[in-house]
């Protein structure tokens, strides 16, 4: 009877070391998954970034950021424009003001405000001395205002 117990005793220490070493290569094989896993994942990131529709996406998305902040720094830069050509207009004479803003090349919508800015504002031109440089064009070239030599002789000059 010895003898069956040694070797029940003996067959259940092999299915115990059997045992042990399965759940060692399971847990092996489980750490090998986690890594596969975490590999795919890293590659699914890589194909989901170089996925045509989903750049598309994101490019069209940043296009109409881009888009919506040209326009914001447009209309700011117009209206800062605007608050310049109405803070000057009154020292500009009548006649000139009408020529001047025709001969600009701003938008239509731009210049239809400039014309009632125009009609609406003081003529002060008699008062100061800038009537020989406000609103000069460049000949022919049909540009705005030479700006920074109107600016410089404003505030030379100052406001009499």
């Amino acid at each position: 009877m010895q003898t069956k117990a040694v070797q029940v005793d003996s067959q259940l220490w092999g299915w115990t070391a059997w045992l042990r070493s399965l759940k060692g290569a399971v847990d092996a094989q489980k750490e090998t998954i986690a890594a596969q896993r975490e590999f795919i994942q890293g590659l699914q990131t890589i194909l989901d970034a170089s996925d045509t529709p989903k750049m598309l996406e994101r490019v069209e998305a940043y296009k109409k950021f881009v888009d919506h902040e040209k326009e914001v720094l447009k209309t700011n830069f117009e209206r800062s424009v605007m608050n310049i050509i109405a803070t000057l207009m009154p020292h500009a004479p009548r006649e000139e003001r009408e020529k001047a803003i025709e001969a600009s090349d701003f938008e239509n919508r731009f210049k239809e405000s400039l014309h009632r800015l125009a009609e609406q504002a003081p003529d002060l031109s008699q008062s100061i001395a800038l009537r020989q440089v406000a609103l000069r064009l460049n000949p022919g070239s049909g540009k705005s205002a030479v700006v920074s030599e109107f600016l410089a002789e404003y505030f030379k000059k100052g406001r009499n």
